[in-house]
């Protein structure tokens, strides 16, 4: 039975399409906790704008707090490349 046969079979008796073992929720084609998962999964790789203005937010303060250190490490990597120009 390939992935979409046991997809249809699963929601043609009522069980999760997820795990199998529960039944779902009334109108929806996971259980409880399939559908507490699926939700995690979809906002770690689908985040809102509001998520993503934070964590543009974070990084632009963390350059700035950290741009002295950045140059630092910018100057002594052009002098080690310096070392080895031909």
């Amino acid at each position: 039975m390939n992935a979409s046969e046991l997809y249809a079979y699963r929601k043609s008796h009522g069980l999760c399409v997820s795990c199998g073992d529960e039944r779902a929720v009334m109108g929806k084609v996971r259980c409880v906790r399939c559908a507490q998962i699926h939700s995690v999964k979809q906002q770690m790789y689908h985040p809102t704008e509001e998520q993503k203005e934070r964590k543009r937010k974070y990084l632009r303060d963390y350059q700035h707090s950290h741009h002295e250190k950045y140059r630092e490490y910018q100057r002594r990597y052009r002098e080690k490349e310096a070392m080895y120009e031909w």
